[in-house]
């Protein structure tokens, strides 16, 4: 398969004067595989906005779609808090020369350098919070970054000109901690989105795949996705993503002799992964209630199974359990526990007719949650701002 992206180099690409109102997202990602971003900026474009992406530099290729410039900022430290330290520094030292009339700081790992840079420049600010931040299961047990994240976010937050985030729960907590109102974008796919023909590895032409789409980080619930396979057979598991514990996920699968049902994939481009997800027969989101950013966590890939065709399995959270009841398009799995996970997805291979509904159901409902309808939400708030 042809790489879909080319190398940026630190060049400016991004002062394209096109006389539109300029949009600045900011993300600490590599810009690769960050759909809602990508959505958020395709959207803004259709809008009349002209776009600017800024992440962070990395091995992986990308190049400028055509809704969007995409600038790639390099960093020495690559993990923790001096990595967060730099790559904010960097960003609002970029960010007060850019041409720019709003910037949007895609989570708090962004905001400091977003928000100081709009105080300076008198620009307006969104704030874009894909998740609770200070909620996230890597940093429960680390009080002092929690503190630390806590207090920029609660001294950032007085000059936002608009909040936005991805679930109901999540806003109410933003509402009730800061006084503050955020619109609820949730991250679902578009409806009709583009499948490209690739070549899928072979172990994706198996006809009972279980996938899990994502990051491999803690609290995912992938640990019990990998030990249920031990009681599963007919069925293989495919991991795609990456993240800070794919290297024990694998030694895992080792230890357990699983090579033969369990894969990885890597990450996926976001404009190939739909290829991947529509050969799975379920899909798993199986969140550990790990802190209030996992009990709140209302996942794209969710809906990515959704329109996909694929039902989900999920863990019995609140907001995903109220998209599941709501329109039947997956089972719950009460406790978490590797025999209930491997009996539930036994179950639901028995049983075709099952499948069939639940499928039938995640296309009806795939024409409700869709980026269409949500990006109508997007629209109205920059334009009004």
């Amino acid at each position: 398969m042809r790489p879909i992206f080319n190398l940026m180099t630190m060049k400016d690409h991004g002062n394209l004067k096109t006389g539109n109102p300029r949009v600045v997202l900011s993300v600490t990602n590599d810009v690769y595989a960050d759909h809602r971003v990508h959505k958020m900026a395709r959207t803004l474009h259709e809008s009349g906005f002209d776009v600017l992406i800024l992440g962070k530099r990395s091995k992986q290729a990308v190049s400028n779609p055509d809704y969007a410039r995409i600038k790639r900022i390099s960093v020495i430290f690559k993990k923790r808090i001096l990595f967060y330290a730099e790559f904010n520094i960097r960003l609002f030292f970029y960010l007060l020369v850019c041409r720019a009339d709003i910037f949007t700081a895609n989570d708090l790992d962004t905001l400091p350098a977003s928000a100081l840079a709009a105080i300076f420049r008198r620009k307006k600010l969104v704030y874009d919070s894909h998740e609770y931040f200070t909620q996230s299961p890597e940093i429960l047990h680390k009080p002092f970054v929690i503190m630390l994240w806590s207090r920029l976010e609660r001294i950032c937050i007085r000059y936002i000109d608009q909040g936005i985030t991805v679930s109901p729960s999540i806003a109410r907590e933003y509402q009730s901690i800061y006084n503050k109102g955020f619109i609820v974008v949730r991250n679902v796919p578009e409806r009709n989105r583009f499948i490209p023909t690739i070549d899928l590895p072979d172990f994706m032409q198996h006809s009972r795949i279980i996938l899990y789409q994502g990051s491999l980080n803690l609290g995912r619930g992938l640990e019990m996705a990998i030990d249920s396979m031990q009681y599963l057979e007919d069925c293989i598991l495919v991991i795609i993503g990456s993240g800070d514990i794919e290297k024990e996920l694998k030694t895992q699968v080792d230890r357990l002799d699983l090579g033969r049902k369990v894969f990885f994939t890597g990450r996926v481009n976001y404009l190939v992964l739909p290829a991947y997800t529509k050969k799975a027969l379920m899909g798993l989101s199986v969140e550990e209630a790990l802190g209030k950013n996992y009990e709140y966590a209302l996942p794209n890939k969710l809906f990515d199974y959704m329109h996909a065709n694929v039902p989900a399995i999920i863990t019995n959270l609140p907001e995903m359990r109220a998209i599941v009841e709501k329109y039947k398009v997956g089972k719950i799995l009460v406790n978490n526990d590797a025999r209930e996970l491997a009996r539930l997805i036994s179950d639901m291979m028995a049983d075709q007719q099952l499948l069939d509904t639940l499928k039938q159901n995640c296309k009806k409902a795939s024409d409700e949650l869709c980026w269409e309808k949500e990006s109508e939400l997007v629209k109205k708030i920059y334009i009004n701002l």
